[in-house]
């Protein structure tokens, strides 16, 4: 059983990542440069609706919170 984990700078990094290959788990920010982590969540859920994404963020807003969890 092995482990790899990958890291992106920006939304649109991690979505190109996931169009190379499938991931278990994605861990990303709301906030990030170039695709923000609410598109990059919709993107990646259209490559592969099983990839389970955690969405973390310092900033607390309803908003973005509730629209995270309609994507999936």
């Amino acid at each position: 059983f092995t482990i790899e984990v990958l890291e992106a700078t920006n939304g649109q990094e991690a979505v190109d990542l996931l169009k190379t290959q499938p991931f278990d788990l994605v861990l990303m920010d709301v906030r990030m440069p170039e695709m923000d982590g609410l598109d990059a969540l919709k993107a990646i859920k259209e490559i592969d609706p099983r990839t389970f994404v955690v969405i973390m963020t310092a900033h607390s807003n309803l908003t973005d919170a509730v629209k995270a969890i309609k994507l999936g």
